[in-house]
């Protein structure tokens, strides 16, 4: 059995399918393989389950840019609802937003003052076209009125690498909030 990941490994979606990876495999008696599948908007791995046999072998561990790619990509390969069937839920995440650690603001209050200086050009990180976290960014630029450079990454990993190394501002990211337990 093949779990695709649709994203670059050490993100929270990849993370999940590696925890649910394991009981799967000692349940069912068989191999389970995570592969990353990254790239194009997360159509490339999303594609590759959709053409896959539908025997079971192949499954897709996918979030919310499942659907935001469904208005955003309507000449994408595949039909989301009519080439992939849901099989379950194992986490769910909410919403961050995270800054380098030397930006100058401890508070949404200073961010937002900081932002809005004259010239000031935030260098905004984001997953992918179409993602969560790209839309959070735009949303915040639009929000506040002030300009961003979009940097775009392969995944949420590289973003949060990079954020960390203090290469970029700020990254709209999620927090896994399940503990993600297999089912008993």
């Amino acid at each position: 059995m093949t779990i695709i990941v649709p994203y670059p490994p050490g993100g929270t979606t990849d993370v999940a399918a590696r925890v649910v990876s394991e009981p799967v495999a000692v349940t069912l008696v068989h191999n389970v393989i995570v592969e990353n599948v990254s790239g194009g908007s997360t159509l490339i791995g999303t594609g590759r389950v959709a053409r896959a046999a539908p025997d079971g072998y192949t499954l897709l561990v996918h979030q919310a840019a499942i659907a935001t790619n469904v208005p955003l990509f309507p000449k994408a390969p595949f039909n989301v609802e009519k080439d992939l069937t849901g099989v379950g839920l194992i986490n769910y995440s909410v919403p961050i937003l995270a800054g380098r650690k030397s930006l100058a603001a401890n508070s949404l209050a200073e961010l937002v003052a900081w932002m809005k200086q004259p010239g000031q050009r935030v260098k905004f990180a984001h997953s992918a076209i179409g993602s969560p976290a790209h839309f959070c960014a735009v949303l915040c630029a639009r929000a506040l009125a002030v300009d961003i450079d979009l940097i775009p990454y392969r995944g949420g990993a590289p973003a949060v690498t990079d954020l960390i190394a203090g290469h970029v501002d700020l990254f709209c990211t999620n927090l896994a909030v399940n503990s993600l337990r297999p089912a008993r």
